[in-house]
């Protein structure tokens, strides 16, 4: 299977707030593997998820930025067209509150970061 390439948004919510919005820098879809690069107001957190299933996905985040920064579980369900792919998950945070999040990915032939870091 060759790679796909993917750049997107991303956003969460803690049922006690309001969605947060944040950028997927990279996205790559492997053999049973999703890796993501997320930018969260000028924090960076590295998201790999293993598939399970068809659909269901499972894995680990953890912040780029921050040496002590533990992995945490996080989990998500995965539909997809030829307009891009849907995932819709949760993952667990520091405190073991769980935070609902969702992905909208569109295919790209380049990644926009690395065009301007050129």
């Amino acid at each position: 299977m060759s790679e796909r390439k993917f750049e997107g948004t991303s956003r969460w919510c803690m049922a006690s707030d309001g969605d947060r919005r944040a950028i997927v820098r990279k996205c790559f879809f492997r053999d049973g593997e999703i890796r993501l690069l997320i930018d969260f107001d000028s924090a960076i957190y590295d998201v790999t998820l293993y598939r399970l299933d068809a659909i269901r996905w499972e894995g680990t985040y953890r912040s780029v930025d921050h040496e002590s920064s533990e992995e945490r579980t996080c989990w998500a369900r995965t539909w997809s067209n030829d307009e891009g792919v849907m995932m819709v998950g949760r993952w667990r945070e520091e405190s073991g509150a769980e935070a609902a999040w969702w992905v909208e990915l569109y295919p790209v032939d380049h990644f926009a970061i690395d065009e301007k870091n050129r």
